[in-house]
């Protein structure tokens, strides 16, 4: 599988549905992150953050802050939130989502996942389903 593959773009506008484009977007997102390569990163991070807090920096953007700025777009473009509340939806959601099955694999509470990403077995590798009812909530809220 090509690195390429690693990179979740930006949530499918193909998809008509934009809570089930959000929830695999957030899933996808997670499921990059919960592989034990990502793990073993994020926690060499965590562990040189003070020492090298400019490669923490780094890291932190292009892992959390531009996958939420990209599905805030998405969410501005493809539902009737405003800007700013597209913005905070992106947060809530995989604020909800994401962070909480990622702290409990980086404090060995749950285990990582072992094999590559691949969209082919997002549904697996993840709870699709609790990602869905999150996003479908959160997105309800806003409209």
């Amino acid at each position: 599988m090509p690195a390429d593959d690693l990179q979740i773009g930006v949530p499918d506008g193909d998809l008509a549905d934009p809570v089930e484009a959000a929830a695999r977007y957030c899933g996808r997102l997670l499921q990059v992150l919960l592989w034990t390569t990502s793990v073993q990163s994020l926690r060499m991070g965590i562990t040189e953050a003070e020492r090298v807090p400019g490669l923490a920096a780094g890291y932190y953007e292009s892992v959390f802050e531009m996958p939420t700025a990209r599905l805030g777009e998405f969410l501005g473009r493809r539902t009737v939130l405003a800007p700013e509340a597209a913005a905070a939806t992106a947060r809530a959601l995989i604020a909800q989502t994401a962070h909480p099955d990622l702290l409990g694999c980086l404090l060995g509470v749950r285990p990582a996942l072992p094999r590559r990403p691949d969209p082919a077995t997002l549904e697996d590798d993840v709870d699709l389903d609790r990602i869905r009812a999150v996003a479908a909530s959160l997105l309800s809220q806003g409209s």
